[in-house]
């Protein structure tokens, strides 16, 4: 019966089929795979992609370099471009900074002490003088060289010595110094002899010779009324003051001043032309030249109009269109 059945199968062009088990899909994952939408939306995310990668590529395409890397061959400029050269901007900062000299104040309690002293010696010499005469020579001898030690220049001789304890201006000599160094007691100095060049400040800052020019005017100011020889005692003793171990180094100010010497520099630039050698061959690759390279895409990038731009995204994207529709 069986050979019959086949036969007869066989006669009429059929064949027996067998019936295999399908695994069943989820009924969205079904719609999902078989909706034209699907499709559709996959191809377009993959034109989008494309386009998208092959635009950047050209507008961002540069060496692949990173800092301590070593350059396989040479990189030349593809334009003209500057770039921000921040060695050559620090080095100028620098150098305008080291253009700023020590700053000094007066010691203000020190000129005060050294003006005391000259009016004890005075009165030392008066009362050693009084009680016995024949010693007076001797006396006045040691009161000239305690001066000589007290004013310590040049100008000063042993007759200046003998005419500053032998006169009754003394008072009026000290008082007029002290009065005209007070005076000063917030200006800050400089001792270097050049020409100087200082940012602007809140604190009144001159030269030491200007300064003692100063100084010596207000004496000379006080002194009006005394006797010539009085006020040229005055301006040797102001003179005798304005000596170093007098001074006390204004080391904050002068760093302030450092640093603002250095913000005014402005950022300097340097230009490269096309051709020139970016990174040589076997170079190694540190900061600067990352720079470089940057500000060179940066100005490929901005060299490129608008309209070139869009043509380009255009042509890029029907070269991937038609290729997605011969494809399909």
């Amino acid at each position: 019966m069986k050979i019959l059945k086949r036969w007869k199968l066989r006669k009429i062009g059929l064949k027996k089929t067998v019936k295999r088990k399908t695994e069943e899909k989820h009924p969205i994952l079904n719609k999902l795979e078989y909706s034209s939408l699907t499709r559709y939306a996959t191809m377009l995310g993959s034109v989008t992609l494309i386009i998208l990668l092959l635009v950047a590529g050209k507008f961002y395409a540069q060496p692949k370099l990173s800092q301590g890397q070593t350059a396989h061959e040479d990189v030349l400029a593809s334009v003209d471009f500057r770039y921000k050269d921040i060695e050559k901007t620090n080095r100028l900062r620098e150098k305008k900074a080291a253009g700023i000299p020590p700053l000094f104040s007066l010691d203000q309690e020190r000129i005060k002490g050294a003006l005391s002293k000259i009016v004890r010696v005075r009165e030392e010499l008066l009362k050693a003088s009084a009680s016995d005469t024949e010693k007076a020579a001797e006396q006045m001898q040691k009161a000239q060289s305690d001066l000589r030690q007290i004013i310590n220049i040049d100008q000063w001789d042993e007759q200046d010595s003998r005419k500053l304890l032998t006169t009754e201006e003394l008072g009026l000599i000290v008082s007029s110094i002290e009065s005209a160094f007070n005076r000063h007691r917030e200006t800050r100095f400089f001792v270097d002899l050049s020409q100087v060049s200082l940012p602007s400040s809140d604190v009144e800052i001159v030269a030491l010779s200007e300064l003692k020019a100063k100084i010596d005017k207000g004496t000379a100011s006080a002194m009006e009324k005394a006797d010539r020889s009085s006020a040229m005692l005055a301006e040797k003793i102001c003179a005798g003051l304005l000596q170093s171990n007098n001074f006390i180094p204004d080391t904050d100010l002068q760093r302030k001043l450092k640093n603002i010497a250095r913000n005014e520099v402005e950022v300097q630039f340097s230009e490269i032309k096309t051709g020139d050698r970016v990174i040589g061959k076997n170079e190694l690759v540190d900061d600067r030249h990352l720079l470089v390279l940057k500000a060179m895409q940066e100005e490929i990038h901005k060299q490129r109009s608008l309209s070139e731009r869009w043509l380009y995204v255009l042509g890029i994207s029907m070269v991937v269109l038609l290729l997605t529709a011969i494809s399909y």
